[in-house]
């Protein structure tokens, strides 16, 4: 079956990636200093910057878990999703499923 590509027409494409627990780190550190508790925030800066020179970690962070795609048209979605029925080549070794 050969699909029609016209009204594939993306508008927006956007990554989510592994970052959740940078973005605690971070929001604790937010707390600590507005909290004005001066003596802690050596601690979490610490903290922050022995994660961020850890390179497991920084791969882990900078290799996307999801993809959001948004479609011009209901019709591109539509159309779109109908490739979830054929083989696909794999992204970042996950299937995809639109």
């Amino acid at each position: 079956m050969e699909i029609d590509s016209d009204s594939l027409k993306i508008a927006q494409i956007t990554f989510a990636y592994e970052n959740a627990a940078l973005i605690n780190i971070l929001t604790k550190r937010g707390k600590i200093i507005g909290q004005e508790k001066w003596d802690k925030l050596t601690d979490i800066n610490k903290e922050i910057s022995d994660k961020l020179q850890d390179d497991v970690f920084m791969n882990d962070m900078q290799t996307p878990v999801s993809v959001f795609v948004t479609f011009e048209t209901e019709e591109g979605h539509t159309r779109g999703t109908v490739y979830n029925d054929y083989p696909q080549a794999d992204f970042l070794g996950q299937e995809l499923d639109l």
